[in-house]
């Protein structure tokens, strides 16, 4: 999908697909249902004809556009999933640090925040244009060399830290995962070539059915366009998860940034919860 697609509306890429598609289709009927006519001798005894024709050629077409709607939606609903765990992960190895002692406690606890105020503020907006930052990279290398540094003085801090290990590659995994889900973009082109040029052909395919009027023609024509532009708009919306308006959003490490207070039990003794 074109980049500049990403930067417009949900409304806006809407009109414009369905716009766009209702133009052609009506556009191309007025300009060869004539010649179509004329030349193929198309009359009521020809429909029976296009009928077999566009039925194979349909299934065919609404069987990609289907297969493809479904898989793009798996894959946003994957991403989502990727995002949660992630920013899981997070909040998960924030309370084990939080068991530690002063002064690695605060400085693996100011590492995390770091982490996810550049998450928030800096990853995806470039995530957004479809670019990748790194800067996070550092701040989780800079955690894990003080975690590796920090002498556990009891057999419990041993067991957090092993415990915190075990977060912190939970959290390499699934960041480098949504990397690669950020640099692996939406469709590839062929893709898109295959639905388009299939699309096209079944439209042209209704100037060859035999109607009484040219208005009939119009819109019957229009509304199985439509009904095209529909599904092609579904799955351009959910093409890439981290762009567009229909995206996957920061949100969880939002959330788990406004609530780490909770995840450190030094910070809730004398709290009365109700």
């Amino acid at each position: 999908m074109m980049n500049w697609t990403y930067s417009l509306s949900n409304h806006m890429l809407a009109l414009l697909i369905l716009g766009g598609t209702l133009a052609i289709s009506i556009g191309g009927l007025l300009l060869l249902r004539r010649p179509i006519y004329n030349f193929f001798r198309i009359s009521r005894a020809t429909d029976e004809s296009v009928n077999g024709f566009f039925s194979g050629v349909g299934v065919l077409a609404g069987l990609l556009l289907g297969l493809v709607a479904v898989a793009a939606w798996q894959n946003y609903d994957e991403v989502g999933r990727l995002v949660s765990r992630e920013a899981a992960c997070v909040s998960t190895l924030y309370r084990d640090v939080s068991t530690l002692n002063e002064p690695a406690k605060h400085e693996l606890q100011q590492d995390l925040k770091d982490y996810l105020h550049y998450i928030v503020e800096i990853s995806w907006p470039a995530q957004f244009k479809g670019e990748v930052r790194l800067g996070a990279t550092e701040i989780v290398t800079v955690f894990m060399g003080r975690l590796a540094q920090y002498h556990a003085a009891t057999d419990e801090q041993k067991l957090f830290i092993s415990k915190a290990l075990d977060s912190f590659n939970q959290l390499a995994e699934v960041r480098r995962m949504r990397l690669d889900a950020v640099e692996d973009g939406g469709l590839p082109d062929v893709f898109w070539c295959v639905i388009l040029a299939g699309s096209l052909i079944t439209i042209v395919m209704t100037y060859f059915y035999h109607l009484p009027t040219m208005m009939s023609h119009i819109v019957l024509t229009g509304l199985y366009a439509l009904s095209l532009g529909l599904m092609i708009f579904l799955v351009a919306s959910l093409d890439n998860p981290f762009r567009g308006d229909v995206s996957v959003t920061a949100q969880p490490y939002v959330n788990v940034l406004n609530s780490l207070e909770l995840y450190d039990p030094e910070k809730l003794k004398g709290k009365h919860f109700h």
